[in-house]
């Protein structure tokens, strides 16, 4: 399905939309949209293609998914002793561990690796420093002859080599060329393992991320340069799922911690929630589309917190600590979950988006407008 907002010739239009006019106008530093086969991958090689596919890398297309300049260069390749180059065809006769990498990777980057393997025997992985820099991760693997292509995130730390990224494997021996290295800048959210990756659904011309409520979440290294307490705003179009649990937390900035900042539905509600106090609003049925939108000011203290639900303020239910200001800086996104794997959301995400500034009266309503043709509404 194309996007409304992003081609002229759809049918589908936006009442709020001009002939050119897309949501990423609105300048947003998050923007997840399952609809968009391109942007969700299952693992890092291996795109989504067909309802119920895992997803472990959901794409952020505030950057329009625009690759960077091409940075595989010869002069700025290292490798170990068993690697060999011509003409850009690098050739490892034997085997043994020997690593292949670039020196001028950043770290934390997202890489749009693509390369051509001739393989005698084995196979060859990407690698990268842990999170914790104490050992090495593969990052993708299992190439064997072939063409391929992986999204992946560099490494925070350099292997001995000065690698954030590298190709090796043991076994392999062959040769590899037509080596691609480019930037893929955006904020993407990966799943920690295998087992937490939602599943990709779709219906009646609609498309989401199915969370399971039990351990699917993701989450990035970032929380946008925002401080503590900052200028936000955050819409989610969702459908709330059965909520079962009081607090299912749609998505989070910062640490699991206490002055953190949060957007949950569940049976209490749609809520701010900050663990150390919270804002409550009138529940939302069971299994139903809504868009809801947090707002807030820098300054505002818990109970100035607004939501709005289809594009109407809500009035709170309750609120606690009311005067207490966000402080946390913690360095997290998490979606689905708390970043501590807490408070699982059971329910569908047609598409975030966040803005690190307050949207206006009529920003969030184009914005609501939109995220409601992803339900198929006419919001």
């Amino acid at each position: 399905m194309r996007d409304p907002f992003l081609s002229g010739r759809s049918a589908l239009r936006n009442p709020f939309q001009t002939s050119r006019l897309s949501v990423l106008t609105l300048n947003p530093v998050l923007f997840l949209d399952p609809s968009d086969l391109s942007t969700l991958m299952q693992d890092e090689s291996t795109p989504v293609s067909a309802a119920g596919d895992p997803v472990m890398t959901p794409l952020d297309k505030s950057h329009r998914l625009v690759r960077g300049k091409e940075l595989w260069n010869i002069a700025d390749a290292s490798s170990g002793a068993n690697w060999t180059e011509s003409s850009g065809v690098y050739t490892k006769p034997e085997t043994g561990f020997a690593t292949l990498g670039l020196t001028t990777l950043t770290a934390g980057q997202w890489y749009e690796a693509k390369f051509t393997i001739s393989a005698t025997t084995g196979v060859l992985n990407l690698w990268r420093r842990d999170a914790t820099a104490t050992s090495n991760e593969q990052a993708a693997g299992d190439f064997g002859t072939g063409t391929h292509c992986a999204i992946v995130r560099a490494g925070y730390s350099t292997n001995g080599d000065g690698h954030h990224l590298w190709f090796d494997g043991s076994a392999f021996t062959g040769t590899l060329s037509d080596v691609s290295f480019r930037a893929l800048p955006g904020n993407h959210l990966i799943a920690p393992s295998g087992s937490n990756r939602a599943a990709y659904q779709s219906g009646g011309g609609r498309f989401w991320l199915d969370g399971d409520g039990n351990d699917d979440f993701y989450t990035a290294d970032t929380r946008f340069g925002l401080s503590a307490d900052p200028d936000l705003t955050v819409i989610a179009a969702i459908n709330t799922g059965d909520q079962m649990s009081a607090i299912e937390r749609i998505w989070h900035i910062g640490g699991a911690m206490a002055g953190s900042i949060s957007g949950a539905v569940g049976s209490d509600g749609p809520s701010w929630r900050h663990n150390n106090g919270n804002r409550k609003f009138p529940a939302i049925a069971n299994n139903t589309d809504a868009v809801i939108a947090w707002r807030r000011s820098a300054g505002d203290p818990y109970g100035n917190g607004q939501v709005f639900v289809d594009g109407v303020e809500q009035l709170q239910t309750s609120v606690t600590n009311p005067g207490v200001v966000p402080s946390d800086t913690g360095g997290k996104f998490s979606m689905f979950a708390q970043p501590n794997a807490a408070e699982w959301f059971g329910g569908r995400i047609y598409a975030i988006l966040v803005f690190p500034f307050r949207l206006t009266d009529a920003e969030l309503m184009r914005a609501t407008s939109w995220m409601g043709a992803k339900q198929g509404r006419t919001l």
